[in-house]
């Protein structure tokens, strides 16, 4: 679920809170307590309404730029080894200059994408951290709050390998 859609919907349930607040406080018929309540409602809808547009249009047109890719995220002077895991098979990457830049060609987002967890990439950095990718061979992430998807399987090659 993306985070834009999350904010909505709970100015949309904050919104039918009030509704209800202020129809359960509204017992008497006080012609101006009445007008100052839709008042309110109209104040609320027209605020909630523009908050919802101006998110929703700043999603649909940020873009993202080549630089926005995982190959980024890994120095090859940092890195020490690269493992991909998936369900029994376990693949030590011998070429890991070569891996990285393939990562290169795996493209950030917007949001959560989903696809079947196969597997994940390990990054073993030289001072001993190890970074977790999971993966399909697609779909990447979440890495760093980020998800990231590529065109074509770049983790194929090396299972035909074997």
């Amino acid at each position: 679920m993306n985070i834009n859609v999350l904010i909505s919907s709970i100015y949309a349930i904050a919104f039918l809170l009030i509704l209800i607040v202020f129809n359960r406080l509204h017992k008497d018929k006080n012609p101006f307590r009445v007008m100052r309540f839709w008042v309110i409602q109209i104040i609320a809808a027209v605020s909630i309404t523009v908050l919802v547009l101006v998110i929703l249009v700043n999603t649909l047109f940020k873009k993202y730029t080549p630089d926005d890719n995982l190959g980024n995220h890994f120095e090859q002077e940092s890195i020490s080894a690269v493992m991909i895991i998936q369900w029994k098979d376990t693949v030590q990457i011998n070429d890991v200059a070569r891996f990285l830049d393939k990562m290169h060609s795996v493209q950030q987002v917007l949001g959560p994408v989903k696809f079947q967890n196969k597997g994940r990439i390990i990054v073993i950095r030289k001072n001993g951290r190890k970074d977790s990718i999971h993966t399909n061979g697609h779909g990447y992430g979440p890495y760093k709050g980020k998800w990231y998807q590529s065109d074509k399987n770049v983790l194929e090659e090396y299972f035909k390998e074997k």
